[in-house]
């Protein structure tokens, strides 16, 4: 086997579940003699920062990511060179809306399985947003308002940490949705579509623009830009 893979892994992910999936994992590779390297994280806005220094030699390269969402975000915005990468995930976050838009294997060894033999490889759009000078890429959904607060509190608060350990992750997101929706008033927002139309809403909690049919506040491969 000629290909070496990138594993990019948060062990801290479902409170704790990264690293023991990982060492699973690493068993399996070290019996089928894969060449791979591992790259764990250890604070947020690091995998972004290791998939920067290993894409930036503009060479082709195969990421492999074990996390959520959160870690496959901070992946794609940073890779240097999306066009010269193959993306691979093995999906333990809470959410994994990631993995569910593309349908991809949720049981850890058999993502791995799909990864080293796989049938097909498919193109994903990665998306772009833009303020004040600032961009960021996505590749599952981005919005304003009333979703991205629940995930910015999600991330900041101990209810995902707490309930991971139980199981029960996802109902995180409903809990602070629950609150904010207590909190937050709707604004008017004007959109404007690509062909030059505008199209105001008066009474607006949030907009998404979603890349995938799945987006966790919702409640709920090469890459390219879109």
């Amino acid at each position: 086997m000629d290909r070496e893979y990138d594993f990019i892994i948060n062990p801290k992910a479902r409170s704790g579940m990264g690293m023991k999936t990982w060492q699973k994992i690493e068993e399996k590779l070290k019996a089928e003699k894969v060449p791979y390297r591992a790259h764990l994280t250890r604070r947020r806005g690091h995998a972004g920062k290791l998939a920067r220094q290993i894409t930036e030699d503009g060479e082709k390269h195969i990421l492999v990511i074990l996390g959520g969402d959160g870690t496959v975000n901070e992946v794609v915005n940073g890779i240097c060179q999306l066009d010269q990468t193959t993306f691979g995930y093995i999906p333990i976050g809470s959410s994994n809306d990631f993995a569910r838009g593309l349908k991809l294997e949720k049981d850890p060894m058999k993502a791995l399985h799909s990864i080293l033999h796989p049938k097909k490889v498919i193109a994903a759009d990665v998306g772009q947003i833009s303020r004040e000078g600032k961009r960021r890429r996505f590749i599952v959904s981005t919005g304003m308002g009333f979703d991205a607060g629940v995930c910015h509190e999600v991330c900041v608060s101990q209810w995902k940490k707490c309930l991971n350990k139980i199981g029960l992750g996802k109902l995180s997101y409903a809990v602070v949705a629950l609150d904010r929706l207590r909190k937050d008033k709707p604004v008017k927002i004007t959109i404007t579509l690509p062909d030059g139309r505008k199209k105001i809403f008066e009474k607006t909690l949030f907009a998404a623009f979603m890349n995938l049919p799945y987006e966790e506040a919702a409640f709920s491969l090469h890459l390219r830009h879109r």
